[in-house]
């Protein structure tokens, strides 16, 4: 039996060490599980702000095109306008030229069609620069050909300067937007990618967490169906050593929280023989001390152990209580090897082995051991022959 207590004491300590390895794999799951949740919320977070951004880039983008294409649309209408006026310039011009041969002379007029002509050639120029300028930068800006832009164009009766002013707000609008992200998509591919291996991490976690409270809701079940039977069991040999070092009475030991064992205080009532049912601080000195001894013996009866050291628990006991006390233990050292610290002379007389400290000489300390068995033994020769 002590050899399997033995191995029963070596397994409940491997089942404690591998509890509370379980119970820091347990917390060290949490601290991750946190940071992965944590983490994927900051994800969430980045994902929106790049959404609203891109949303943001293409509304612009479109506004910007829209305003592109009523400009185009004006400066096509101004090129028209122009156009009627530089023909009703030409026919001003050639009434003045009219008017002016008659007061002129053919030499004059001819230097002043030349003049005309190389000032509308100039202007002219500058409109093809100017037109030539803005073809370009649309086919840059648009990736597109100018004729099919000019046909997908919707021309707008708008004036000029408002037109400016427009063009002039959002050329400022897309400045202030700054360079376009052109990764942003394969940006968003690779977090996206990510976010799809945090999101399998965490089922990975919240499976292996869910598996862990699993594992705990047996291991708590078996505990509380181990400690109810084990405290059942030490209620009642409880009861029964109690009234055997009592000589009767009555005493009960409860939980205060029957829903929760494990973490529940335990409640103790003792009631010796004549005196009503009380809380054990509430009784003298000696009584505690039985009925702490009552308890001790009764979980003794359920798990017993090889060694047991009593320092000084019969001091408060008066000589009726000593002597229930000692039939207790001759009841138990069968199984159980008392090691008693005691002053009282009735437990000295009662053990097997006797040893005391005693000073030879002064400062000088030595133990004696006397097995009384032995002593008694030959005290009764030596009285016979005598």
């Amino acid at each position: 039996m002590r050899d399997e207590e033995a191995e029963l004491r070596v397994a409940h300590a491997r089942a404690e060490g591998a509890l509370t390895a379980l119970d820091r794999r347990i917390a060290q799951t949490k601290q991750d599980l946190a940071s992965a949740q944590q983490r994927l919320e900051q994800l969430d977070a980045e994902e929106k702000e790049h959404r609203d951004a891109l949303e943001m880039l293409a509304g612009v983008s479109t506004g910007a095109g829209d305003r592109l294409q009523e400009l185009v649309a004006e400066r096509d209408r101004v090129a028209i306008e122009l156009r009627r006026l530089d023909e009703q310039l030409a026919e001003t011009a050639d009434a003045a030229l009219a008017l002016e041969t008659q007061v002129r002379t053919l030499r004059r007029s001819t230097e002043e069609r030349s003049e005309m002509r190389h000032r509308l050639e100039l202007q002219r120029a500058e409109a093809d620069a100017a037109e030539n300028r803005v073809r370009d930068r649309l086919e840059a800006e648009w990736a597109r050909p100018f004729e099919q832009l000019l046909e997908e164009a919707t021309l707008l009766d708008m004036d000029v300067d408002v037109m400016k002013a427009e063009l002039a707000a959002v050329t400022a609008d897309i400045e202030r937007l700054g360079p376009i992200n052109m990764l942003a998509m394969e940006e968003y591919q690779e977090e996206s990618k990510r976010l799809e291996f945090l999101t399998t991490q965490r089922d990975d976690l919240m499976k292996a967490r869910d598996d862990l409270q699993q594992a705990i809701r047996e291991i708590n079940k078996t505990a509380r169906d181990l400690f109810n039977e084990t405290f059942a069991a030490i209620r009642e040999n409880f009861q029964t050593t109690f009234q055997t070092l009592f000589e009767g009475g009555e005493c009960d030991i409860r939980l205060e929280d029957a829903d929760d064992p494990l973490e529940s205080p335990i409640e103790i009532s003792a009631s010796p023989r004549g005196k009503r049912t009380q809380r054990i601080h509430l009784l003298s000195g000696g009584e505690r001390a039985l009925t702490a001894l009552a308890l001790l013996f009764a979980i003794y009866l359920v798990k017993p152990s090889p060694f047991c050291v009593l320092d000084e628990v019969d001091a408060p006991l008066d000589e009726a209580n000593i002597g229930r006390f000692i039939a207790m233990l001759q009841r138990f050292k069968e199984r159980t090897q008392f090691v008693v610290i005691t002053h009282h002379p009735r437990t000295m007389e009662a053990a097997d082995w006797l040893y005391g400290v005693t000073m030879e000489e002064p400062g000088i300390s030595s133990i004696v051991g006397v097995k009384l068995d032995e002593v008694l033994a030959g005290a009764s020769t030596n009285g016979g022959v005598a």
